[in-house]
């Protein structure tokens, strides 16, 4: 099978300023847009080879089954989508394996299923999101399920 992939702009340098938060703000695109009312909207896009998650840290979340569901909401109703989560968790799966996603199923009450384990195991946490999850996961404390 034969495939495809458009990407829209180059390749992004290779450079130490891209590893911290502030350096890749020079790389959004100077790109302007309206809103309904003629308003101008500044997104904050980028246009690089592996798109805007190249430059947002690559976070891979799956959508929940609700969020393809018809949602009323205080300015209207959004529609429901024609496809459903079911359509596309056979290629949340495959993405996952490709980009080498880490995880363990299960951990998180509010995850959609899933046909099969994540691909990788769980990275560890850096020193100070670790002090927090020990915080909140100690001996006596019990954490409110949403």
């Amino acid at each position: 099978m034969n495939r495809l992939v458009l990407e829209r702009g180059p390749f992004l340098l290779r450079e130490k300023d891209n590893w911290s938060y502030h350096g890749s703000f020079k790389y959004y695109s100077n790109e302007t847009m309206f809103n309904k009312e003629g308003g101008e909207i500044h997104p904050g896009i980028c246009y690089f080879v592996g798109g805007n998650s190249k430059v947002c840290g690559a976070a891979l979340f799956r959508l929940c089954e609700k969020d393809f569901e018809k949602f009323r909401h205080k300015d209207g109703i959004s529609p429901g989508w024609p496809l459903k989560y079911r359509d596309f968790e056979p290629y949340y799966a495959k993405a996952e394996t490709l980009y080498q996603v880490h995880g363990k199923a299960g951990t998180d009450p509010t995850e959609p299923w899933r046909s099969m384990a994540y691909p990788f195991a769980p990275t560890g946490h850096e020193p100070r999101i670790k002090e927090v999850f020990e915080a909140l996961t100690a001996p006596g404390l019990e954490l409110a399920q949403m």
